[in-house]
């Protein structure tokens, strides 16, 4: 059964339209998206490694070329994921994390990178014990043309050994195509990440393909 509630985002409903402007690069705005899983997993590491068959944090990110419908980026991770009050947090402009020491320290980047990327987003996240998942769509378009101070959030009933967080994209401002852009993102994304690479503890794949980053040399000295 699905239910309905509502998120009040009063009054900063056409503040999302200017984070387009921002001057990201699509790294670092997908980064955004990957500090929020990689912050969920190290704060409850010990609670998602005692589960069954627990291997550790995965990060799927998909940029899907569809020229009838549109392109779209996915962020999908099996991190902690999310209950009401941070579900809420991670739509409402100005409700940073309870924990602002970590990577997502002001609570604005699934926002503002979300919105960069593209003019229609959604939210679906359910967390670890939860029985209810969460999902909400941001329309920006209409947010500043009816100047909307509500969202709809649908809730439905899942198993408690559900947690997940899947970010889905539309009607892009920014696509990445080109085998030139597509491989300094994943070039990027391996570097910035590379301590969590190393761990062994965090896989992050790109349509497919997992980051892995390439080591330096260790120069030797042969005389």
């Amino acid at each position: 059964m699905i239910l309905s509630k509502k998120i009040n985002i009063r009054p900063t409903s056409s503040v999302y339209a200017t984070y387009k402007r921002l001057s990201y690069q699509p790294w670092t705005a997908i980064a955004e998206f990957v500090d929020n899983s990689t912050q969920s997993f190290y704060d409850h590491k010990d609670e998602l490694m005692a589960q069954k068959y627990a291997k550790g944090l995965n990060i799927t990110i998909r940029y899907i070329e569809d020229a009838v419908e549109g392109d779209r980026l996915e962020i999908t991770d099996d991190a902690y994921g999310m209950e009401w009050t941070d579900f809420q947090r991670a739509v409402v402009l100005d409700r940073p994390p309870k924990n602002t020491s970590g990577r997502n320290e002001f609570g604005m980047g699934l926002k503002t990178a979300a919105c960069w990327f593209g003019s229609l987003w959604s939210v679906e996240s359910t967390q670890l014990n939860s029985t209810t998942k969460y999902y909400t769509e941001i329309n920006i378009d209409e947010l500043g043309k009816y100047k909307t101070e509500e969202i709809d959030v649908q809730e439905e009933s899942v198993s408690k050994k559900d947690h997940f967080t899947k970010i889905v994209i539309k009607r892009l401002n920014k696509r990445i195509v080109g085998p030139r852009t597509i491989g300094k993102v994943k070039e990027l994304l391996s570097s910035i990440y590379r301590e969590d690479l190393r761990t062994g503890l965090v896989r992050i794949t790109y349509n497919g393909n997992a980051l892995q980053f390439k080591e330096a040399p260790v120069y030797t000295d042969d005389d």
